[in-house]
């Protein structure tokens, strides 16, 4: 499902960020072939980010193209990227990711989009574009969310930030699995102590496959590097699902 990775039991991964190819190879080569490695967009050039991607690309290493704490501003850039690289996975928010699968339509990459929680389960936040996020909350039910996504062809539901949402990431998760949406990724406030608690509620939920992105809880603060055996922690968390 998702190019060069090899999933935990057929339905979970892991998504990383990699500070460069060297960093990116050394997470795959420790943690294993289920690491995605994440290359975030936001404060590089169209041309810087190709070529970390192509790096990583060149280390045998699969690519998740990244916003930036989901910052729609690059959502063209990250997507531009994507198509030119023929990476893996990109992230999108809700109202940009319909024009990312048109853009990169036959390409194999994944795209996601991306919601909020709301306070409520089973309503989410889908204005989180670079306009949209500015205007007035749009509130909807997350059956008519995962359904409209349904409609676009998006495979995958991206739940940012999770911070111990865990209700509402559920009601989400059940959504999705419902209107056959195949992947799901919980994101935000994850750590090896709770990304096991994560996957199994979205498992349980009915979804295919399951990535969880663990991003600046296993980053070295002082390196920027991120921390292959804290990724390798990860990983073995969710291995005991399977």
């Amino acid at each position: 499902m998702i190019k060069g990775i090899e999933l935990i039991g057929g339905r979970l991964a892991v998504n990383v960020l990699a500070a460069d190819a060297d960093n990116a190879a050394r997470l795959v080569a420790e943690a294993g072939p289920m690491v995605l490695g994440g290359i975030i967009t936001k404060g590089l050039t169209f041309e810087q980010a190709v070529a970390k991607v192509q790096g990583c690309h060149a280390r045998g290493v699969p690519v998740s193209v990244g916003l930036g704490a989901g910052d729609p501003s690059v959502w063209r850039l990250a997507a531009r990227v994507a198509r030119e690289t023929g990476a893996a996975h990109v992230n999108q928010v809700f109202p940009t990711a319909c024009a990312t699968v048109a853009m990169l339509e036959g390409s194999g990459t994944v795209v996601n989009a991306l919601v909020a929680p709301s306070g409520t389960p089973g309503r989410v936040v889908i204005s989180c574009g670079p306009l949209s996020a500015a205007a007035e909350p749009a509130v909807v039910s997350a059956d008519t969310a995962a359904a409209m996504l349904a409609e676009a062809g998006i495979w995958s539901v991206k739940f940012f930030p999770v911070n111990g949402a865990w209700e509402e990431m559920g009601a989400m998760a059940r959504a999705a699995a419902r209107r056959g949406i195949p992947m799901f990724e919980p994101t935000g406030g994850l750590d090896a102590s709770n990304v096991a608690h994560a996957a199994r509620i979205c498992l349980d939920a009915g979804c295919q496959v399951v990535v969880p992105h663990v991003y600046s809880t296993v980053v070295d603060k002082v390196t920027g590097q991120t921390m292959a055996p804290a990724v390798v922690d990860v990983v073995e968390k969710l291995r005991v699902l399977m």
